[in-house]
């Protein structure tokens, strides 16, 4: 059969392998850490420009296309300020620290008009600093927009566009360490759409991106990512053997800030991804244990990973006979998702209850079924959340 295009582009990745790595397992290769500039003097490329490999380019192929991020306005618009630009970054943190405790189906029409608003600010004259700023905020906010839309509200398509619109407004920034986790952030579209082959090539991409100033966690965060791809294609072993590498790294944490929007992996999801590709490889005692930490250290803003990660240890009560723990861990998954819905978290769910079918007939499975029924009495049938969503292009009503 003929490979689909998100499955065909470049696979090599630039750099070395870390020291203590097993040979032969032909893992990711992490560049060096700490170079700085190009290689023999030659200067760095664009963000952009590493961030849109062939394979990428195929990913985002054929989107509505949002054109320019500056586009043409009124001459009378005025000037863009450095004082407008960090008020439209404070606004970004907001969002940022937002995301964490309110419904993102309520708070993602917001989300796009303050990305709609970043660009046409960057339509309006003004210094290099100011569109600087104005760029990375951008960039991050649209970023945001695509995680709600993917990991929350299960609208991968719009997801695709903001990635590409975050992309372009880092590559304006000229920001490689956020192109890198946007890039990153792409490769989980083809990865949950059955196409692990280009979900790796995007991944590895991300990695070459950030060969400059990126702290041990992103480097981490990648490991774990690819982890959890591995999961997917069946390779959880290989996948483990990343985790360690993650692990050690987190261990050994150098002085690089780490960047503030990377506020979506610490050393409790790293449990959390541990935890599934134990599971994955029917290590069941090692992912009940996994899990279990990740729980109890994970902040208290954590819900949406405490869903996921309770479906998770339904699974593995699952594997090991106990229906009823099963359930209840079922229960509790659903107890959070009624206070922050999460996609992901309810196919998760959902995933679990389908194993259980040989039980159907047990009263905790039936209780089970009465509990999922009239949750999704409240949710819509699209799994976005408990409101309606305008359209990519519609004005938020």
């Amino acid at each position: 059969a003929k490979p689909s295009p998100l499955e065909s582009g470049p696979t090599v990745v630039d750099g070395r392998r870390l020291e203590g790595d097993l040979p032969g397992r032909d893992l990711p290769v992490r560049p060096p850490l700490r170079t700085v500039g190009g290689r023999g003097g030659e200067p760095a490329p664009a963000a952009l420009e590493i961030a849109t490999p062939a394979v990428l380019r195929q990913l985002l192929k054929e989107p509505p296309d949002p054109g320019p991020l500056a586009v043409p306005m009124h001459s009378r618009t005025g000037q863009l300020t450095v004082v407008g630009a960090d008020q439209y970054a404070m606004l970004t943190r907001t969002y940022r620290q937002m995301y964490w405790v309110a419904p993102a189906a309520m708070a993602y029409p917001s989300v796009l008009t303050h990305v709609r608003l970043g660009t046409q600010l960057l339509t309006a004259p003004g210094p290099a600093r100011a569109r600087r700023i104005l760029s990375a905020s951008l960039a991050e906010t649209a970023m945001l927009a695509g995680r709600m839309a993917f990991f929350d509200l299960s609208r991968p398509r719009d997801a695709k566009d903001h990635y590409l619109v975050a992309l372009r407004a880092a590559n304006e920034a000229g920001d490689n360490l956020l192109a890198a986790a946007i890039v990153a952030h792409t490769a989980f579209i083809p990865a949950f759409d059955a196409a692990p082959v280009a979900a790796a090539d995007i991944l590895d991409h991300a990695r070459r991106t950030a060969t400059r100033g990126a702290p041990m966690v992103m480097h981490a965060w990648f490991d774990a990512v690819q982890s959890e791809f591995e999961a997917l294609r069946g390779t959880p072993e290989r996948g483990l053997h990343l985790l360690d590498r993650a692990e050690d790294l987190m261990c050994h944490p150098d002085n690089t800030p780490t960047p503030p929007w990377l506020d979506f992996f610490d050393a409790s999801r790293l449990w959390g991804f541990r935890g599934k590709a134990e599971l994955t490889a029917r290590r069941m005692a090692q992912a009940q244990e996994s899990l279990t930490d990740a729980l109890q250290n994970l902040p208290a803003n954590g819900d949406k990973q405490r869903a996921v990660m309770y479906a998770d240890l339904a699974e593995a009560s699952r594997q090991a006979g106990d229906v009823d723990e099963a359930c209840g861990r079922l229960f509790q998954s659903i107890d959070m998702l009624r206070v922050h819905w999460y996609s992901m978290a309810w196919k998760r769910v959902k995933k679990a209850r389908e194993e259980l079918e040989p039980f159907r007939n047990s009263n905790a499975v039936r209780r089970l079924d009465e509990a999922m029924e009239s949750f999704t009495e409240l949710a819509p049938t699209d799994d976005t959340g408990f409101v309606a969503l305008p359209g990519v292009g519609e004005e938020p009503g």
